[in-house]
């Protein structure tokens, strides 16, 4: 069965969301990442790119970059730009792209499913990636990245969903990457209650993105319960931050490749030896998008509304 639970939330003010919000931390070099927050300041972009605030001459690994980040985040939540919640609670997270939505749940998931595979996982992660994310993680004391997960749909989930969707929201606007977003806090006790149970009743979740934002969170739980071993199976560090979606409302986009040097081959040549190891049919001119998908994903930005939630290990 799937963990699934609510968590204690810290989020952008209601009048600052907007200037909050950011595009995912790692579709920037360092270079436009600085330029990015140079622009917007209050751009979560800061905190999960603190390198922006160092000359090139620091590496954007070093001990001093994490910490930076950290610095940031804490001014944040005493200056007022962030608000840190009283109560653990879901919240629904509607994404609205070309007139399409989708709706996801934000809540924790359990380290326990991912390392029994009760969270599916269909790609290999690397360390050096991960690394990053685990001193991130580890500097602030807080996930900053929630993973993408979708599951198979439930029509009571959806229900206490649209439901909870009649009250205002607590966030809606549009960034400015053109996606709409809405964002409800569930506070009916109840439902909550009844989305957990209907949760449990799942054999597995799957991670549709952020493998490495995931590993990266087990691993500082692995560390974390090395440190604190009287900490019970609740603590906080034993869950990572995630937006669960049902399948049925994911789209695949085109996710496509473009050969920008064939080094010293013929088109020709080139396409004779792709074709050793690749079905290439030659399509026209035209953009293509295949029929046939053959796994979930619709790749909207649900990582921009920086979602963020304290790791209260002890420390």
């Amino acid at each position: 069965m799937a963990v699934v639970k609510p968590f204690v939330c810290v989020r952008p003010a209601e009048d600052l969301v907007s200037r909050v919000a950011a595009l995912p931390y790692d579709v920037y070099d360092r270079k436009e990442a600085g330029q990015e927050v140079k622009k917007n300041p209050l751009s979560f972009l800061a905190i999960d790119r603190p390198d922006t605030f160092f000359p090139d001459t620091v590496g954007s690994y070093e001990p001093c970059v994490y910490k930076k980040a950290r610095e940031l985040y804490e001014e944040r939540l005493s200056d007022g730009t962030f608000l840190k919640e009283e109560k653990a609670a879901f919240y629904l997270y509607e994404l609205t792209m070309d007139g399409r939505s989708q709706t996801g749940i934000v809540a924790c998931s359990s380290v326990d499913d991912y390392l029994k595979n009760v969270i599916k996982k269909h790609e290999n992660t690397r360390a050096e990636k991960e690394q990053d994310r685990i001193d991130h993680i580890d500097a602030l004391d807080a996930q900053t990245g929630p993973i993408f997960l979708t599951y198979r749909p439930v029509r009571r989930l959806a229900e206490l969903a649209e439901l909870e969707k009649q009250a205002k929201p607590l966030y809606d606007f549009v960034s400015e990457d053109g996606i709409g977003h809405r964002i409800w806090k569930v506070e009916n006790t109840a439902v909550e209650q009844e989305m957990e149970q209907e949760f449990a009743k799942l054999p597995a979740t799957y991670i549709a993105d952020g493998h490495h934002r995931a590993a990266s969170a087990v691993k500082v739980a692995l560390k974390r319960r090395e440190q604190y071993p009287d900490k019970g199976a609740d603590a906080e560090f034993n869950f990572f931050l995630s937006v669960l979606f049902p399948a049925d409302e994911l789209m695949i986009l085109p996710y496509n490749r473009v050969v920008k040097d064939l080094n010293g081959r013929s088109p020709k040549k080139f396409l004779e030896e792709i074709s050793r190891d690749f079905h290439v049919k030659k399509l026209g001119t035209e953009a293509f998008a295949p029929k046939r998908k053959g796994s979930f994903g619709m790749y909207l930005f649900f990582r921009s509304v920086c979602w963020s939630r304290c790791l209260e290990s002890g420390m």
